[in-house]
């Protein structure tokens, strides 16, 4: 006897194999968000200092965006990992192997139109293809989202370096670009199938190819282009004014925050082609903590060493002109005024 393809003692292997990694997946889960928290508890005194008591900027707005978001998509997956788990069989187009995944289920019931049981999960109804896909979308755009909040960030940063300058204005098409990717991939890579064991499984059915990889590709190619702009920028403003403190900042930031994005493609890569990595990967949230985490570190310094830069420009008056030193407006800038918010 055989199902998929497989004996059954090896599909019987291949699930147990597979829980494990899901197991993995939800602790990874636990730890991310964990970090998450972590990080906002430590460091509230920032928060407080830098963010709460300045102005209405962009650098706020993309500060809450990028906090209130992450947190919210870890939690919600994470709630849904407790609440209720959802064998979600995912079956490779190369391998035909099977493999679970949970999914936000239980805070999204208005929105599924799913008859859950808080108290016999077990009782779950099969999935629809509908229901499924509503789910595995939501769960993809909030990661879409994520990707977006944080290269606005670095966005803006090139945005004050270049003065608002066409090249600016390229780099944001290529900022839709990668989103356009990203919702293209959303909608057409992963294929939701009718479940063909309801009553063994309660998920969902998901086709995925073996090109899971390539979504990776523009979003790397991007930031790569953004980071040595960044590093071009500086060098030549520093040709002209020195290395201030604030452009040895967004140095260091633009390095800290490339190697972490080139980890975490890099751990993509990986967990798209490795199956055992898989879930852990792209299942896990790690790629939303910790770039969320760095975005707001990045926010932290660029409002601190703004407050130095505006001391030390007005030291300097007297000895530089004033057109010679570059005005990092965005995003740190007051939406009402003309003058620094820190």
């Amino acid at each position: 006897m055989s199902l998929f393809g497989l004996p059954t003692g090896e599909l019987v292997d291949t699930i147990v194999f597979y829980h494990g990694q899901h197991q993995l997946a939800k602790y990874i889960a636990i730890v991310s968000l964990t970090l998450l928290v972590y990080d906002w508890i430590i460091n509230i005194d920032l928060e407080v200092e830098f963010v709460w008591r300045a102005s209405w900027s962009w650098g706020r707005v993309i500060y809450h965006a990028n906090r209130i978001w992450s947190l919210t998509l870890l939690g919600t997956v994470l709630a849904g990992a407790h609440l209720i788990t959802q064998d979600t069989i995912i079956v490779d187009n190369d391998t035909r192997q099977l493999f679970f995944l949970w999914m936000t289920l239980a805070p999204l019931q208005p929105l599924l139109d799913v008859r859950l049981s808080p108290f016999f999960p077990s009782a779950v109804d099969a999935l629809s293809v509908d229901s499924c896909t509503r789910v595995g979308f939501m769960y993809s755009y909030g990661g879409i989202c994520q990707y977006s909040i944080i290269s606005t960030m670095f966005l803006l940063r090139c945005w004050a370096l270049f003065d608002k300058k066409r090249v600016v204005w390229m780099l944001c098409g290529g900022f839709v670009g990668t989103v356009i990717i990203g919702v293209f991939v959303a909608n057409f890579i992963i294929s939701f199938l009718d479940n063909p064991l309801p009553n063994i499984f309660s998920g969902c059915y998901i086709l995925i190819p073996g090109y899971l990889w390539m979504p990776y590709v523009a979003p790397l190619i991007y930031e790569s282009t953004l980071f040595g702009l960044t590093l071009w920028r500086i060098y030549s403003l520093s040709k002209g004014i020195g290395a201030t403190p604030l452009l040895q900042t967004l140095a260091q930031n633009g390095v800290a925050y490339f190697a972490t994005l080139v980890l975490l493609v890099i751990l993509g890569f990986i967990g798209a082609t490795v199956k055992f990595l898989m879930i852990a990967a792209n299942g896990s949230g790690l790629f939303t903590a910790i770039s969320s985490i760095v975005c707001s570190h990045l926010i932290f310094s660029l409002y601190e060493i703004t407050g130095e830069e505006t001391l030390g420009r007005r030291i300097q008056t007297g000895t530089r002109s004033s057109g010679l030193i570059p005005q990092f407006a965005i995003p740190l800038q007051s939406f009402t005024t003309t003058q620094y918010s820190t």
